[in-house]
């Protein structure tokens, strides 16, 4: 049965290990994926095991998308989109006014982001190894 949850601790190995396999050419070390899974809000798909999540933090009092992924043989099913509105509903429910992101600019998951109404703000440099990054923002 596909169920978005809320991420919990017994979950953090199996879901480093999904964020490798969805960011193998730019990961972060585990304590630094760690500490941003703990400092915010989770969300995961489970379906026999974790197949997608979505990770997100406040900082500088906004909210801020800092990782999503889905298994590479459920992609184009709808459960990234299922994951943003998750994690939209969250933040807005909590009275904030919008939620950031940055994305590749050869990233195709963009295509996912404006469908779901987040605009470009600004090209930002030297975040990804590989390109610019853009700073995408949604109004809740």
């Amino acid at each position: 049965m596909n169920r978005i949850r809320e991420y919990k601790e017994d979950d953090l190995q199996d879901l480093y290990e999904l964020y490798l396999d969805c960011f193998y050419d730019n990961p972060v070390p585990f304590w630094q994926f760690k500490e941003s899974v703990e400092k915010g809000r989770t969300y995961v798909l489970d379906y026999s095991g974790l197949k997608a999540f979505v990770i997100s933090f406040i900082e500088d009092d906004e909210p801020w998308i800092w990782a999503i992924g889905t298994n590479q043989f459920m992609r184009g099913l709808g459960i990234g989109n299922k994951l943003l509105e998750r994690v939209e509903e969250y933040y807005e429910s909590l009275n904030y006014k919008r939620i950031n992101l940055f994305v590749g600019q050869s990233n195709p998951a963009q295509k996912l982001y404006f469908d779901r109404g987040y605009r470009i703000k600004r090209v930002v440099k030297d975040i990804y190894k590989t390109e610019d990054a853009l700073k995408m923002i949604k109004d809740l």
